[in-house]
């Protein structure tokens, strides 16, 4: 029965797009990896629509640097001014409101200065 469960936990963490905010006072630093499989590949919604509000942080954000692989994606930014704070506000609230509808497929962490918490 335990190896039942681990492999559906296994599985489930394996169908969930991670979704990671990690802030301080002068940093902010966003990490998504896996998958929704939310449906086949190329046509699915919530990878699309993760991706879309990933990117455009990425290349909006002031002073940040992307670090991107195949199974990890990292954007972090420093010296935060008022646009960051509301494009990074924009991106918490989007990913919450897809995590939301989507509540098997997408998983929202956020952490402020060590404290962490699921969305």
């Amino acid at each position: 029965m335990n190896l039942i469960l681990t492999l559906i936990r296994m599985n489930r963490r394996d169908t969930v797009i991670h979704v990671k905010m990690d802030r301080t006072e002068t940093q902010a630093r966003i990490s998504i990896y896996g998958h929704a499989m939310q449906a086949p590949y190329g046509n699915d919604i919530v990878c699309a629509g993760i991706s879309t509000l990933f990117t455009g942080v990425a290349n909006y954000l002031s002073h940040a640097t992307a670090d991107l692989h195949p199974n990890e994606s990292i954007v972090t930014a420093v010296d935060l001014d008022a646009g960051d704070e509301r494009l990074l506000s924009m991106f918490r609230e989007t990913v919450a409101e897809i995590a939301m509808a989507y509540p098997n497929n997408v998983e929202l962490w956020t952490w402020s200065d060590g404290d962490g918490r699921q969305e």
